[in-house]
This record gives C-alpha cells, sequence and structure tokens, in this order.
C-alpha cells in the first residue's frame, strides 16, 4: 500500500497517524519525511525492523525510484511544504496515481476545519478522485457529528462523501508517547495485567514509578490499538492487524523501568544544574 499523509493544517496529528496507525500495520513500510519543522520519526524507532526513515531531499527523481522500488510507503506530507511538494509532483507527470489513499488526518477547531476542507478541494484540483481520500477525525471526545458539525457541512457543501467512521478517541496516551520518544509498539503488552504483580512487590520508589508509567501506557495504548485496528480495517479491509500481528510481543519489564529510572535521573540532574546556577 503506498499512501499520502496531509493537511494543510498543522498540528492535526500526521506525524501520529504515521507513526501509530500505518508504520506498524503495512510490511516493512518506508516512511518518506516531507517536513522541514517537527521532530523526525527516526526519534521512534527503537523498533526499526518494523519501518525505515527516509527525509526527502527535493530530488523527486530519487522519490520516484522509492516509491517503485518499495511495496508500502507511507510520504508524511508537512503543512508548509505541502504546496511546494505537489508543485514539483508535476514534473513527474501522473506520479499521484502511485498512491491508494491520501489520508487526511483533522481537528475539530476552526482552524484545522477550515484546512482540512481546503486540502480536500486542494486533491480534486489535482485530478485525485474522492474515493481515494480519507478523512480521519482525530481527538474525538464525543462523537463525530456534534464536534465536526461544520466541516461536515462544508463537506456537504462540496458535495464530499466522507466516512464518518473514520474516528480515533481522544487518547492522552498520544501525548505520554511523546514526551516519553516512545510508540505502542514500545510499551505494548498483549497481557493488561503483566506489570500488576510487579509493582506491587517492587521497593525501590523510582522503579515502582516506573513501572507504574509502562503499565498505565500499556493500558490506554490497548485502547488506542482498537481504534487504530478499526480504522485501518475500515481503509484496507484487514482486520485486527496490530494485535495479530503483535499478539506473542511483551517488552522486557526490566529494560523499560531502566530507561525511565534513568530518564528521571537525568531530569534531576539538569534541574540540579540550573539551582545551581541560580
Amino acid at each position: 500500500m503506498k499512501i499520502m499523509v496531509l493537511n494543510s493544517s498543522g498540528s492535526v496529528g500526521k506525524s501520529t497517524i504515521t507513526r501509530e496507525l500505518f508504520a506498524p500495520r503495512l510490511n516493512n513500510p518506508l516512511i518518506v519525511e516531507v517536513e522541514g519543522q517537527n521532530k523526525s520519526s527516526k526519534d521512534f524507532r527503537p523498533n526499526s525492523k518494523y519501518y525505515d526513515v527516509w527525509v526527502f531531499d527535493g530530488d523527486f527523481d530519487n522519490f520516484y525510484l522509492k516509491l517503485i522500488e518499495n511495496q508500502d510507503v507511507i510520504v508524511d506530507v508537512g503543512a508548509s511544504q505541502l504546496q511546494n511538494f505537489f508543485s514539483g509532483l508535476e514534473k513527474v507527470s501522473g506520479i499521484e496515481s502511485l498512491f491508494d489513499y491520501f489520508i487526511v488526518p483533522t481537528l475539530s477547531n476552526d482552524k484545522a476545519v477550515e484546512d482540512t476542507a481546503k486540502t480536500v478541494v486542494f486533491l480534486r484540483n489535482y485530478n485525485i478522485e474522492d474515493e481515494k481520500i480519507k478523512v480521519i477525525f482525530n481527538a474525538v471526545k464525543r462523537d463525530v457529528e456534534s464536534e465536526f458539525k461544520l466541516l461536515l457541512d462544508a463537506f456537504k457543501a462540496i458535495n464530499f462523501k466522507y466516512d464518518r467512521d473514520l474516528f480515533i478517541r481522544d487518547n492522552k496516551v498520544f501525548n505520554e508517547l511523546g514526551i516519553m520518544r516512545k510508540t505502542l509498539l514500545d510499551v505494548y503488552n498483549p497481557d493488561l495485567n503483566a506489570y500488576k504483580e510487579r509493582i506491587l512487590n517492587e521497593k525501590d520508589p523510582k522503579k515502582k514509578i516506573a513501572l507504574v508509567k509502562v503499565d498505565m501506557a500499556n493500558r490506554l495504548g490497548h485502547t488506542a490499538i482498537d481504534d487504530l485496528d478499526f480504522v485501518f480495517e475500515k481503509i484496507s479491509g484487514q482486520k485486527d492487524v496490530f494485535k495479530n500481528k503483535f499478539k506473542a510481543k511483551a517488552p522486557s519489564v526490566e529494560k523499560e523501568v531502566k530507561k525511565e529510572v534513568k530518564k528521571e535521573a537525568e531530569v534531576e540532574e539538569v534541574n540540579a544544574a540550573e539551582d545551581d546556577d541560580l
């Protein structure tokens, strides 16, 4: 599968959708980053055997070669790069036809709503069929109909057929993972109670807190994975891909605890140094 993740609005979850929805469910995909500002997905790949990252360097001939050399490709286009990137694509006539889907994540705030409608029109102007344009309603707290009413009205006005089932519920695990520089795959354990006994028996306060963080991320992650698997099924027709693909995966508890304890120690060291400077 070859997909492009884009929106002319920034901070709507494009990189998260790339890393958490598509990367673990495709077959060793190549992630192409067309971005000049956000932190690279390279920083989120301790499980690098599951995907690779290439930062677009402006060479469209090389970009075309990578598209045809790799079976599964995810192109993550930053909002600030969208216009220039598509202008460059015009130099390679018909290259957009190589993509199966154009994924447009969106939020319910006014700017994202306006930019999302403009992005759909923008794609149509490049003769991309509506069937290939998949809008994903992100961070839904209640329901799509009430939270995205303005956007749905805009879609009706331009006669764009959206799928209201393509939504991801609001889940603080994505913010937590961003802070931890981890992905769902890093913390996922198919056993929800995998860390419970360790937490109760751990005597070291720092290790106990580290265990709690990993445990909470895993529990929140299960809900997120259900949402992401459902959206992926709606787009690809493949059911429960993540849970089936990684059902036997159980990360080393000791390894994750050591990472968290080390991180806490580094934070304390930085804070102490700042206090000395005062």
